[in-house]
């Protein structure tokens, strides 16, 4: 028996946005909020006119989103699970307060893609993102330290690696 509709989780698949996403670019921004709990780790929005869950670009387990403007709460959190349209609940601690907006953004697309880490020297991360980070720990460790990521206008994401005799420019 095949896969159907019903299998199929937006949690469980990446599109080309989030993939993409270098965790700087908001997903939405400006949603006013109504409270947030710290007993509960709860956020709730204040926006009839925008449902968490059914939005085009829905809020799921993992975004980041950043809160501005409340009696207490500013800062930014962790998505640990969205309770329904108008709620969500955080992995950190959050103070209760009142008011505010809050943006969202994807967690950065390389931190979702799976490597096989075993073939590759001085790599134990199972994400590329991790892998880019502890390659550039080794080369920094037997080069100058001149080991940066870019992220260029059109979202691609390029390494360039000085080993002291050139440079040598990887896109990803």
């Amino acid at each position: 028996m095949g896969i159907t509709k019903e299998d199929l989780v937006d949690a469980d698949i990446l599109d080309a946005e989030e993939l993409a996403s270098t965790g700087v670019l908001a997903i939405v921004t400006g949603i006013p909020l109504t409270s947030t709990t710290s007993g509960t780790k709860r956020v709730v929005v204040n926006s009839p006119s925008y449902d968490i869950r059914r939005d085009v670009e829905r809020l799921e387990a993992g975004n980041r989103v950043v809160l501005v403007g409340t009696t207490g709460a500013d800062g930014a959190y962790t998505i640990a699970v969205v309770v329904d349209e108008q709620t969500f609940d955080v992995v950190e601690a959050i103070p209760s307060s009142t008011g505010g907006t809050f943006s969202a953004y994807h967690p950065v697309g390389a931190a979702k893609v799976g490597v096989d880490a075993s073939a590759i020297s001085n790599v134990t991360s199972n994400n590329v993102q991790g892998a880019l980070q502890e390659l550039g720990s080794a080369i920094d460790a037997v080069s100058s330290g001149d080991f940066d990521s870019i992220v260029t206008d059109d979202n691609t994401r390029d390494v360039l690696v000085d080993d002291n005799l050139g440079h040598v420019l990887v896109n990803l």
